[in-house]
């Protein structure tokens, strides 16, 4: 499958958790994703640090517009490739034999992180995080947010060697192999 077919097939499969995809399919659409994410959140960063160009100090209001710039584009990113993508590496993973529910998990716990993580964020852009009552609180959910980001790098180490095993030649309980 071409660079090109990946992409519409994502979108087109998007709901589709039944089937099989390729290691192809996979991997242009990852190689997709991950170009137009970095553009992008890139783009935030840049044109939220242009508006400041020549300011010496660290300002709150830089420190917020950034904030919230970077949220705003994870989440942005989020809702475009999240869903194709979690489709696509089912797909993946029935293509190897294995459980969709890596893959769901994996989505699940970036979610939870994301949310987790966004609460001292507000916290900065509502200008509260300089009281120590909530300097405290931001540390006790690190150790939360740490725990979380290790887990999910696990599973994301268990997925991508999962993607780079060759598919079954053989049809299997999701159905047959794809022609390659």
């Amino acid at each position: 499958m071409n660079f090109s077919s990946a992409i519409v097939s994502a979108y087109k499969n998007i709901l589709n958790y039944d089937v099989r995809s390729s290691r192809s399919e996979y991997w242009w659409f990852v190689l997709f994703a991950g170009v137009v994410s970095a553009l992008i959140i890139g783009g935030a960063v840049i044109a939220i640090s242009s508006q400041y160009v020549g300011n010496t100090e660290l300002t709150v209001e830089f420190t917020r517009s950034m904030l919230l710039g970077v949220s705003g584009s994870l989440l942005l990113v989020f809702f475009v490739f999240g869903l194709p993508l979690l489709s696509l590496t089912i797909r993946r993973l029935h293509d190897i034999g294995q459980s969709g529910l890596w893959a769901v998990a994996q989505f699940g716990l970036s979610a939870a992180l994301y949310v987790v993580s966004l609460n001292p964020i507000l916290q900065a852009m509502a200008g509260d995080i300089t009281q120590l009552e909530q300097r405290v609180e931001a540390l006790n959910q690190n150790a939360l947010i740490t725990a979380m980001s290790l887990l999910l790098n696990v599973l994301q180490i268990v997925i991508f060697v999962m993607a780079i095993v060759p598919g079954q030649p053989a049809p299997n309980k999701y159905g047959p192999p794809i022609t390659r």
